[in-house]
């Protein structure tokens, strides 16, 4: 009995451990298996967030060599443009130091000699002088577009610099980014392993000895674990879904990134072109302060002009002063007053009697409007007769109207009073019963006719009154009428008189007027013909002034053409003092060194003085300043080529970075690939390690298994189980 329930024993002991040990076997290895896969995506976020690090900061590193090498080139580009323009400008001072130098010894020769240098000389030194300063504005045009480009490199520079520390302020925003991120990652890391921990602590605790513990207390412990790690799944999967959502901003950002790079590289060419065009606008602006100079020039030869004028205008009242000392005599003196006063008569002769011819052309349009008010009063006279006429049909037409209208009233009553009465008639004609009746009704017929006659008769005084008080008015209105149109008649009646008077008085003013008109032509004749005998004797003691002035005149004239000649010759003497004047102050307004070569001035001015063969010497030099100027501008066409070639290498290196970026990003792409690889590959290594432990774990079940088995098996004979 003992063994039987020694057996019984074990048997329920066995039986109530056996289905929660396979229970919690089939559930953990899923559980460990997700754990580590877990574990193994946070394991490679954390390198590709390590890889993305280490990319940024090559690229970093080349934007910083690229701003250096740029740095550098733009440092080369300035000393050369420094150098080519303290050449540019060592030249123009040589140029102008000639100029002056033969401008100098020009006027000196001029002012000593005081002799006037060949036509032919002077032509070559203009001509010399107009060439030099044509190749100086040249120089200085092309002075102006080095200017230009080396603000354009230092433009250039400037936005380098600003892109440069752009891209700093970018890589510290994904340095901070990063150091969030690596926080964030050892939060997930410091998770993992209390992960792991609590894992084998469970691992510990699912494998218990069979002999320990009971039923109840081996649920409990699989719910709290069970439970437990359910919340530890959400956690990983919290942290998966944040680390994804972290991984899709960073490829936003990375995508925006390069959406704002073409945009810089497109509005960075905008910009390129604004600027060519800033520059063009300020070269034509330039171009246009030209001719706005030559204005001002011109303005003050102007000026100048006039004031000369001006004492040309003084010098020749000087000598018509002159002239009439000269011409004052003693009989001279009176017949000139003479003359003046007749002549200065004669025009208010003349308009007093213009005023007189006048005012008798004006007697006739008065009479021509009192004519016009005349007819005027006829047509107002016709007009109030033909109103007359009007009215007094309207009166016969009103007296007809009423007429009609009294007919209309007799037939209306005829016809009532026919109608009321003959029904009553017949009725009692038909039915002579009561004759008493009819004859009351006679009267009553009687009695009614009566009124009727009463009413015929009031209506008939009615209507006259009223035909005679309309009548009475309509004789008043046209009594009132005709009274005011005899009073305008009789009104205008007066007007007509006194305007057929004032016709008759205005015809012998006229009458009169032609008279006067008549006598004062006849005066007006006489006046021109004494005029004219006036004018011949003028004319012949005119004659004799000019025959006795005329040897007076020639020397007067002769004086004057001599002063006139040495005052053209002392005024083109000063423009040309002028001219040189203007052409140095422009030459030393553009160019303020001139002062330190003075002494070669002075030794070229001397050497230009002694001889005139030197002249040819000077334009040897000329020549050869020529050819400098020549090579100089081959220098500042090479230079400008060579800016062009350093532009294109500028936009070639500018399309090997996007190229390289290109690369980068593909590389990059590539990369993310083979990482996607390698997870795929890890992710089954790490399934196979797992399978592999739990292949070890199901050994060694198995051979628990088998040592319950032995257990159960008979001692003896090691075949049967117990029973």
């Amino acid at each position: 009995m003992g063994s039987t329930g020694e057996h019984d024993r074990k048997r329920r002991h066995f039986s109530s451990v056996s289905p929660t040990s396979a229970a919690k076997k089939h559930w953990i290895v899923p559980c460990s298996e997700d754990r580590k896969l877990d574990a193994t995506v946070l394991q490679f976020q954390n390198q590709k967030l390590l890889q993305q690090l280490e990319v940024q900061k090559v690229e970093y590193t080349a934007l910083q060599n690229k701003f250096c090498q740029l740095k550098d080139k733009g440092c080369d580009f300035s000393d050369t443009l420094s150098v080519v323009d303290s050449s540019w400008k060592e030249l123009v001072e040589k140029l102008e130091a000639l100029a002056a130098n033969s401008r100098a010894s020009a006027n000196g020769r001029f002012n000593d000699k005081n002799s006037p240098v060949s036509s032919e000389t002077s032509i070559q030194l203009w001509e010399a002088t107009n060439n030099l300063a044509m190749e100086v504005k040249n120089l200085r045009s092309s002075l102006s577009n080095l200017h230009s480009k080396q603000r354009s490199s230092l433009y250039d520079l400037q936005r380098y610099r600003d892109e440069h520390a752009k891209n700093k302020a970018e890589v510290k925003c994904l340095s901070e980014e990063l150091e969030g991120t690596f926080v964030e990652l050892e939060e997930s890391n410091r998770n993992l392993i209390a992960l792991k921990a609590q894992r084998n602590s469970a691992h510990g605790a699912v494998f218990p000895s069979p002999t320990l513990g009971s039923k109840h207390v081996a649920e409990d412990k699989a719910r709290d674990e069970q439970k437990e790690l359910q919340d530890m799944e959400g956690t990983l999967k919290e942290f998966l879904d944040l680390s994804s959502n972290r991984l899709v901003e960073l490829k936003s950002l990375y995508e925006d990134r390069i959406k704002i790079l073409k945009k810089l590289a497109v509005l960075q060419v905008e910009k390129d072109s604004f600027l060519w065009r800033e520059r063009e606008v300020n070269l034509k602006v330039e171009l246009a302060d030209i001719p706005r100079r030559a204005s001002l020039v011109a303005e003050s030869r102007i000026d100048e002009m006039e004031k000369e004028l001006q004492k040309r205008v003084d010098e020749k009242t000087q000598l018509d002063k002159r002239l009439e000392d000269a011409l004052r005599e003693s009989g001279r003196r009176e017949i000139i007053a003479e003359f003046k006063e007749m002549v200065l008569s004669f025009p208010k002769d003349m308009e007093c009697i213009q005023s007189q011819l006048n005012h008798f052309k004006g007697s006739p349009s008065e009479i021509h409007s009192m004519r016009a008010e005349v007819q005027y009063l006829s047509n107002i006279l016709e007009r109030k007769k033909t109103e007359l006429g009007v009215l007094s049909g309207r009166s016969a037409e009103q007296t007809s109207e009423i007429q009609k209208l009294q007919g209309v009233v007799h037939e209306v009553v005829g016809l009532y009073c026919s109608q009321n009465l003959t029904p009553t008639v017949r009725h009692w004609q038909n039915d002579p019963r009561d004759l008493e009746d009819v004859m009351e009704l006679r009267d009553l017929e009687y009695k009614a006719w009566s009124g009727v006659q009463c009413l015929k008769s009031s209506l008939d005084e009615h209507s006259l009154e009223l035909r005679v008080k309309a009548a009475n008015e309509a004789e008043a209105i046209s009594q009132q009428r005709l009274a005011a149109a005899e009073a305008e008649i009789a009104d205008l009646r007066q007007k007509l008189e006194v305007s057929k008077r004032d016709i008759c008085r205005s015809s012998e003013v006229l009458k009169s007027k032609h008279e006067e008109g008549e006598a004062y032509l006849s005066e007006i004749e006489t006046i021109g013909q004494a005029y004219e005998d006036m004018q011949t004797q003028n004319r012949q003691l005119l004659q004799q002034v000019t025959e006795r002035d005329d040897y007076n005149i020639k020397l007067v004239m002769e004086t004057t053409k001599n002063r006139q000649l040495q005052e053209t010759l002392r005024m083109e003497v000063l423009t040309m003092h002028q001219e040189m004047q203007q052409a140095s102050e422009s030459m030393n307004f553009y160019n303020l060194k001139v002062s330190l070569l003075e002494d070669q001035l002075r030794i070229w001015s001397e050497q230009i003085g002694k001889l005139l063969d030197d002249e040819a010497q000077a334009s040897v030099s000329l020549e050869s300043a020529k050819k400098r100027l020549m090579d100089a501008h081959k220098e500042s066409q090479h230079l400008g080529q060579s800016l062009d070639e350093r532009e294109s290498k500028l936009e070639t290196s500018r399309i090997d970075v996007s190229d390289l970026q290109i690369e980068m990003e593909s590389e990059r792409f590539d990369q993310k690939r083979i990482d996607d690889d390698i997870e795929i590959l890890t992710r089954k290594v790490t399934y196979l390690q797992v399978r592999r432990e739990g292949s070890s774990v199901i050994e060694k079940l198995q051979q628990e298994i088998k040592e319950y088995k032995g257990i159960l098996k008979c001692s003896v004979c090691h075949e049967r189980e117990k029973q």
